[in-house]
């Protein structure tokens, strides 16, 4: 893409310069425009993370972090999907999620079926949040009560928070640790 908005970029000055006429003989400066043609742009198709990389990752990720990509990965739900999963999502008798047209792409209502071992990380979700006092299965304790989660303390119940953006909760925990570590 890189290569091909330089080439666009090339492409216009060739022709601006074959507009413009040589002063003394009016013939364009160019006599002809060159051909300038985009490099094709290879078409790949999306790999998933290998299995270490991802565990690797995790391994350092906050746990709703993990919540997420555990709730995406056994369930085949885009983060967008995962973070907006609630206990009114759950169909027990299905044993799977059961995902509201207007929030999926393809706008029909559907049933996201867990892989071997995604009902058991539903459950404990599940759990976890009504332990919680949340509607939705991933949470995080905001800011407010981040330096009683950091310090292992327990965060009251109804203060945990839905997660709108993993990014975004991400961020918060690491500007919260540099604040507590610049201040000792």
């Amino acid at each position: 893409a890189a290569v091909n908005h330089r080439l666009k970029c090339l492409r216009a000055a060739l022709a601006q310069a074959h507009r413009i006429k040589d002063p003394v003989t009016g013939s364009p400066m160019l006599p002809f425009p060159p051909t300038v043609t985009p490099v094709p742009a290879p078409k790949r198709r999306p790999s998933p993370m290998p299995d270490a990389e991802l565990f690797a990752r995790l391994a350092q990720a906050p746990p709703w972090v993990r919540d997420v990509a555990e709730l995406a990965r056994y369930f085949g739900l885009r983060r967008a999907e995962a973070l907006t999963v609630t206990l009114a999502h759950i169909d027990r008798g299905e044993r799977a999620l059961r995902l509201d047209g207007a929030a999926t792409k393809s706008g029909r209502d559907e049933f996201a079926r867990p892989v071997p071992g995604g009902w058991e990380v539903l459950d404990r979700l599940a759990r976890q949040a009504r332990a919680r006092g949340a509607a939705h299965l991933v949470t995080w304790p905001g800011i407010a009560h981040m330096a009683a989660f950091l310090a292992g303390e327990a965060v009251p119940r109804g203060a945990w928070l839905k997660s709108q953006s993993v990014a975004a909760a991400s961020a918060a925990l690491t500007s919260r640790i540099k604040a507590c570590s610049g201040a000792i």
